[in-house]
């Protein structure tokens, strides 16, 4: 009776999954099975396994009904593990138990973004001194890394936000000379900062060993923008590029592309490459709801522009409508003037 019962059961394990390690455990001779179990009760007969027994009862159900489930106060990567070592694919869970675990999974590797997934360790095992190179990607591109790495983070984003506080105090009048030119120590603030981003980059693409995919990364054209303009101005007092009027006049427009460093700091910050994440999953959402907006507008400036205002007699145009919807202020007419009864 209990070889035709542990026959059945061998079957059906077999049945359900082929190459599983109860499955390979039950063709093995007694000898193979000591080797594999991690005890044997001679007086028994019995082999005994140190592993979960509260995770091995729903592992013994997919086996007698085919549905795998795990248990709710059991880590999903706990229940990794254990089906590793059974050797049951993951996807033999049921939906409702797959999406939980991948959730978490996916939540345990969000602090990974765009680093160790765009560059695995395997990667710089082919390459020249790979090791070396290893430590230095995670030094400069995986904050979380090691304490160094946290440490570099924040002196880039320190160099970040000066040279926006540089940009910004340059368009102050006060702080300007006599040609509307920034004031030289906010000139050789700039120099600094861009001397560190430039051997920042650098840096980055020597050790980075997926070199084209690196540089179409958005955030390193982001880089390359920001670097390129301080470039060429550097060669601005040369005699040959005095002819290029034109083109130095391009270059100084492209100054202005130094804002967009602000989303250098994403490269540092898990919650603004999530919230990048979210945006990017959610962006059919805020398209309709920018449809909404948008058609609520046209249609209450329209209405404003054919009624207009009858205590002064006036009209409005559409654009200006459309304008004064979205500003505030003591009896504006449109955003460009003020009635009468205003001081």
């Amino acid at each position: 009776m209990y070889t035709a019962s542990f026959t059945a059961f061998h079957t059906l394990i077999s049945r359900r999954v082929e190459n599983c390690r109860l499955s390979s455990f039950c063709r093995k001779s007694h000898i193979e099975k000591l080797t594999d179990c991690d005890a044997y009760f001679e007086h028994a007969g019995e082999y005994y396994f140190e592993r979960s027994p509260v995770i091995f009862e729903y592992i013994v159900d997919f086996f007698v009904t085919g549905k795998l489930h795990r248990p709710m106060d059991i880590c999903p990567i706990r229940l990794r593990y254990e089906l590793d070592y059974w050797r049951i694919p993951v996807h033999f869970l049921s939906p409702c138990c797959m999406l939980e675990e991948n959730n978490n999974l996916n939540k345990r590797r969000s602090e990974m973004i765009n680093h160790d997934s765009s560059c695995p360790p395997s990667s710089f095992e082919k390459v020249w001194m790979g090791p070396m190179r290893l430590n230095l990607y995670r030094l400069l591109e995986n904050p979380r890394s090691s304490f160094g790495a946290k440490v570099v983070s924040i002196v880039s984003a320190f160099f970040v936000l000066l040279s926006l506080l540089g940009l910004i105090l340059s368009s102050m009048p006060e702080l300007q000379d006599e040609n509307k030119e920034p004031h030289q120590v906010l000139h050789w603030l700039e120099m600094c900062c861009m001397a560190y981003f430039t051997l920042e980059y650098l840096a980055r693409f020597i050790v980075n060993p997926k070199k084209s995919k690196f540089v179409r990364s958005p955030l390193n054209v982001i880089d390359v923008l920001t670097i390129l303009p301080f470039a060429i101005e550097t060669f601005n007092e040369l005699q040959w590029m005095k002819n290029f009027r034109g083109a130095m006049l391009v270059v100084r427009v492209m100054r202005l592309a130094r804002v967009a460093r602000i989303f250098k700091l994403a490269r540092y910050s898990t919650g603004l490459r999530a919230f990048g994440e979210t945006m990017k999953k959610s962006a059919a959402e805020l398209s309709m709801l920018g449809m909404f907006l948008i058609t609520g507008e046209l249609q209450l400036s329209i209405m404003h522009s054919k009624k207009g205002d009858a205590r002064f007699g006036t009209r409005f145009f559409v654009p200006s409508g459309l304008i004064s919807l979205a500003r505030t202020g003591c009896f504006w007419l449109n955003p460009f003037e003020r009635c009468s009864c205003c001081p």
